[in-house]
């Protein structure tokens, strides 16, 4: 892919990043959007991701996309920390990715609070059904599936199918 064509597709480029990587195989369709904030240390795609209509990714961190990996329509990446989404993962339409929150207590003004920068990791072969959302600080395990509509926000093993807010074992994937 032309660097011309993923500038246009980049909204507040403030800076060179360190590691930019996006093969031409990436598939970007139309409506994605990448703002790329003065923290952001890199963006790396393997080849062939496809990163589908209306997705916003927030890069203000370190983000990593593996091979043959889809990113679904009208997701939202906030990668304030880090993110890593591993080779062959499948993630849905209207997906959430948060590697951040907010610190808070009784005498925080949450509104002018800074954000906690966390991680996420997606390991490989990974299915995040429609809906729902990964908070900072976990990692899922390789085989996974996550539920549709489910908030993850503790760790998945491999080989699970978990589901529900928040989410919970289902069963092991055998």
């Amino acid at each position: 892919m032309k660097y011309s064509k993923i500038l246009f597709l980049i909204k507040g480029w403030r800076k060179k990043i360190p590691e930019f990587t996006i093969p031409s195989s990436v598939k970007i369709r139309s409506g994605v959007i990448l703002q790329v904030g003065k923290k952001c240390s890199r963006i790396l795609c393997s080849e062939n991701v496809d990163l589908r209509q209306n997705t916003l990714i927030e890069a203000n961190g370190s983000l990593r996309i593996g091979k043959n990996s889809v990113v679904g329509y009208s997701n939202w990446i906030q990668c304030d920390g880090e993110i890593t989404i591993g080779e062959g993962v499948l993630i849905g339409p209207h997906v959430n990715i948060v590697a951040s929150s907010h610190y808070y207590g009784p005498n925080i003004d949450l509104q002018s609070s800074s954000l906690k920068r966390g991680s996420i990791m997606i390991k490989n072969h990974v299915w995040v059904g429609a809906g729902a959302t990964i908070a900072s600080g976990v990692t899922i395990g390789e085989n996974a599936v996550i539920g549709a509509n489910s908030f993850v926000n503790k760790n998945v093993p491999e080989n699970t199918v978990y589901a529900g807010v928040p989410a919970k074992f289902i069963k092991k994937i055998e």
